[in-house]
């Protein structure tokens, strides 16, 4: 985190001692749900958590047809295998959902970056790491 530090927003807008989120990142705009009975786009962290948890979903199915256990916590699994994951090297937050920017907020970086995470998912990867 510290690495990014020109990009930083003012300390007292975050907890730089704390635990940093996320994880993981997936692609999440231009979801399709029925709201109110029509159908509408959705994006976001609303699209991209259930598109994330399909993925474990599918990976815990491989690991039980092969006999070996769910997943669980995936802290460890993820900073144990960061390969797993495509890094995004190029992004910002500094923007709001309705085009406009913000003064402060994270870059995306080399490895793990506070806007993405690791990067997302690499479906193939991620089977042969938790088949092992």
């Amino acid at each position: 985190l510290m690495d990014a530090a020109g990009s930083l927003p003012p300390k007292n807008m975050f907890n730089s001692s704390g635990r940093a989120t996320p994880d993981v990142a997936a692609l999440g705009e231009g979801f399709q749900v029925i709201m109110n009975g029509s159908p509408t786009s959705v994006g976001g962290t609303s699209a991209a958590t259930p598109t994330f948890s399909a993925v474990v979903s599918l990976l815990n199915e491989a690991r039980e047809q092969k006999g070996m256990g769910k997943l669980g916590n995936l802290n460890q699994f993820i900073y144990k295998h960061p390969e797993a994951f495509t890094d995004i090297v190029k992004g910002t937050d500094k923007i709001s959902r309705y085009g406009g920017t913000f003064p402060y907020g994270f870059d995306c970086r080399k490895g793990w970056d506070p806007v993405t995470g690791f990067g997302t998912p690499a479906f193939a990867k991620l089977l042969a790491a938790v088949t092992e």
